[in-house]
């Protein structure tokens, strides 16, 4: 699934400056094939806005369990 920009499939108004059409629409073209329906550029944001808060945690969980091992 390639998205075109011509028929307003962009990064979505508000969106992280870190999420960019390409990283959004590799985000896509991974998921979908688990999706029966359509994901849409608002899915694929919703999807990178949760791995970046599980990747967050993750990383704060390592970071205390570094620094409570000193």
């Amino acid at each position: 699934m390639i998205l075109d920009s011509a028929a307003g499939s962009t990064v979505p108004a508000g969106s992280p400056g870190w999420i960019t059409q390409e990283l959004l629409q590799d985000t896509l073209e991974t998921w979908q094939p688990y999706y029966e329906n359509s994901l849409t550029p608002d899915d694929g944001l919703e999807i990178l806005l949760n791995i970046d808060q599980l990747l967050s945690g993750l990383e704060k969980e390592n970071e205390e369990e570094i620094s409570g091992a000193r």
